[in-house]
C-alpha cells in the first residue's frame, strides 16, 4: 500500500521534450550551396564506343590454339646429396616411454 503523504515530483523530462519540440518546429534558414559534382565518368571527346563482338570472340576461343612444347628445368626438388642419411625421430621412443610410465602409474 502506498503512503498517502507521499508526494511525487514532476518529471523534468517533459520540459526537455517541450524544448526539443519547440526547437524542431522553429525552422532555421539554410544557405544555398553550390556543388561541384564529379561523380560522372570522365570520357574524353575523341573516344568512341564500339560494339562488343562476344560471339566472334567465344568462337575464336573455342577453336583453340596450338602451343609449342617447352623444355623446363625444375629446380624445386630439394637438393639432398646421395650420401646423406636421415636418422629416425627419437620423439616416437620418447612418447612410448612416457606412455609406459603413465600407464604403469595409473594401474
Amino acid at each position: 500500500m502506498i503512503d498517502s503523504s507521499l508526494v511525487l515530483k514532476a518529471s523534468p523530462r517533459g520540459a526537455v521534450n517541450l524544448e526539443a519540440m519547440i526547437a524542431v518546429k522553429k525552422r532555421s534558414d539554410l544557405n544555398h550551396v553550390e556543388t561541384n559534382d564529379k561523380s560522372a565518368p570522365f570520357i574524353e571527346k575523341d573516344v568512341t564506343v564500339g560494339t562488343f563482338k562476344g560471339k566472334e570472340l567465344m568462337a575464336e576461343v573455342a577453336k583453340g590454339k596450338s602451343l609449342n612444347h617447352v623444355e623446363t628445368d625444375d629446380k624445386s626438388a630439394p637438393a639432398v646429396e646421395s650420401d646423406v642419411k636421415i636418422k629416425p625421430n627419437p620423439r616416437v621412443a620418447l612418447l612410448n616411454d612416457v606412455c609406459k610410465k603413465v600407464g604403469g602409474a595409473a594401474a
